[in-house]
């Protein structure tokens, strides 16, 4: 079966990434897997920077934590 919009076909492809995610055409769920971890393991390696600097209080740093944490359940709703 072919998919047309406005005579146009719509091509078939084996995966693409909507929303942030990647969506493949047999649902593989690690490949998934994978970019997020590598996304994670990126913001986490640029939090060093923040974790290291002694000029900001530990307070501040678990407060930051703590913020991103709260921002994550509201993306994911979890």
């Amino acid at each position: 079966m072919r998919l047309s919009i406005n005579n146009v076909a719509v091509e078939n492809v084996p995966s693409f990434v909507y929303l942030g995610s990647t969506l493949t055409w047999d649902n593989d769920c690690p490949v998934e897997i994978k970019n997020r971890i590598q996304k994670a393991t990126g913001v986490y390696s640029d939090l060093k920077v923040i974790w290291n600097d002694t000029n900001i209080r530990i307070e501040q740093k678990i407060q930051h934590v703590s913020f991103q944490y709260y921002c994550m359940r509201q993306i994911h709703g979890r």
